[in-house]
């Protein structure tokens, strides 16, 4: 309970298996008694086939969150081709009347994802402090 209660808009932003811990922070966030005004849930992946817990974001919906589905590799039903974007965000803000400096954003995925965005969103004039992500590495074999 009162997870982020204050905030205008709870923001999370997964790419990528980002999303397996922000799906249990917007259940969280959805069914607390003390909750934000607006919860909204941006997920990307490369193909329709690699976005994960369809089911679950379905349910979330249904508990008032927000969602939007991008698929950056091809088109595919119910979501945008497209990167997730600052002009995005700044979209959701706009429609949900949040102010933005009462926004809060999670952010998880890419390393090249979380940098672009944490750069606009400060840009757009989310505070520092509200913004908090966590970059989804992979091991990689280097010869």
């Amino acid at each position: 309970d009162g997870m982020d209660a204050d905030a205008d808009l709870l923001l999370l932003i997964a790419g990528g298996i980002g999303i397996s811990p922000l799906i249990s922070i917007a259940r969280a966030a959805a069914e607390a008694s003390s909750r934000p005004k607006s919860v909204s849930l941006m997920y990307s992946s490369r193909t329709e086939a690699e976005l994960a817990f369809r089911n679950e974001i379905e349910s979330l919906e249904g508990l008032g969150v927000v969602t939007s589905l991008f698929c950056t590799g091809e088109v595919a039903a119910g979501t945008a081709q497209e990167r997730i974007s600052v002009t995005h965000v700044e979209d959701l803000a706009k429609a949900t009347g949040a102010d933005l400096e009462k926004t809060v954003v999670y952010l998880c995925g890419p390393p090249e994802m979380i940098d672009t965005l944490v750069d606009g969103l400060l840009a757009l004039g989310i505070r520092d402090e509200n913004i908090l992500f966590l970059r989804s590495t992979f091991l990689v074999h280097v010869l």
